[in-house]
């Protein structure tokens, strides 16, 4: 059945793709947790303020201004994706319009006895509204992203309803921030085939803080996937070289599965990205990539418009 052959072209197609090593079973969805821009690619802590605060950390859009915001990232395989949202933000409630696109490419088919079927085309389209919203004294803030991701391949679809809520903490007088978000939880609405998948939902506690005598923004994040035990963990941080000039890297738990066990320099740098912000009074100009424990890299840019 082509079905079979298009399922595995899939599956190796997430492999590739995921910013981390975590491929679960969720053929259709893997692009939930996939970067749409070179500040993704740098692993950004959830409670930092950026260009994918609407798919980490929604809470996180109560920083910033109206802008439009655009992305691409390209992933090893010639797998190619994309980010265009608009944001307003204002006192009380802070609104922010995307979509993503992720295009896997086209794949040869073939029925069971090895006879070609034609060409197929893989792609994600995920559409989101998040709001955002600070409570109390302003120190406390709140958000929603929702959206419908549908996923085709070939002649097959599946589709889900995509709801992550977030929460942010700012304590001042200490420099730090607390978050927690739990991601892509929702609504199966169709699938590919009979077998009911699930939702890659990730539960994430993050911390960060501002150090007194380095112009450096350090986070923890540790996280827990639905259907794996073993916890996920990343550390981060935003410096500021020079005013308008900002250096994200990060890197994650997922080197210990990316790497060689050789000890090699690609071991060290397995699972690590990297990302420069230029920002002027007008635009933001971004470029990073992710290093692949195997030696292979994605990489990405993104541009902000201020409105």
């Amino acid at each position: 059945m082509k079905n079979s052959y298009s399922i595995q072209a899939l599956l190796l197609g997430l492999a590739l793709i995921s910013v981390g090593s975590r491929l679960t079973a969720q053929t259709a969805f893997g692009g939930l947790n996939s970067a749409y821009h070179s500040q993704g690619l740098a692993l950004g802590s959830s409670v930092f303020a950026g260009a994918e605060a609407a798919r980490v950390n929604p809470a996180a859009l109560v920083y910033g201004k109206d802008r439009v915001i655009t992305g691409f990232v390209r992933y090893p395989a010639d797998i190619k994706a994309g980010l265009a949202e608009y944001r307003r933000l204002r006192e009380r409630m802070n609104i922010a319009l995307g979509i993503r696109h992720l295009n896997y490419g086209s794949f040869e088919g073939y029925d069971d006895n090895a006879n070609r079927t034609g060409d197929y085309r893989v792609a994600d389209t995920w559409v989101t509204m998040s709001v955002a919203g600070s409570l109390g004294s302003g120190n406390l803030h709140y958000g929603l992203t929702s959206g419908l991701h549908s996923s085709s391949l070939g002649n097959f679809n599946a589709s889900a309803l995509v709801f992550t809520p977030g929460l942010l903490v700012d304590i001042p007088a200490y420099r730090i921030k607390l978050g927690l978000t739990v991601r892509n939880l929702g609504i199966v609405l169709d699938n590919y085939t009979d077998y009911q998948e699930r939702l890659p939902t990730l539960a994430v506690v993050a911390v960060s803080r501002q150090l007194a005598y380095l112009p450096l923004e350090i986070a923890l994040d540790v996280g827990y996937y639905e259907d794996q035990t073993e916890p996920w963990a990343a550390i981060s941080g935003i410096f500021t070289l020079v005013p308008g000039l900002e250096l994200r890297w990060g890197t994650s738990t997922d080197k210990i599965n990316q790497g060689s066990g050789n000890q090699e320099l690609r071991d060290f740098l397995a699972a690590s990205g990297l990302n420069l912000s230029l920002t002027n009074a007008r635009f933001t100009v971004d470029a990073g990539g992710y290093f692949y424990g195997p030696g292979a890299w994605s990489l990405g840019g993104g541009l902000g418009v201020a409105l």
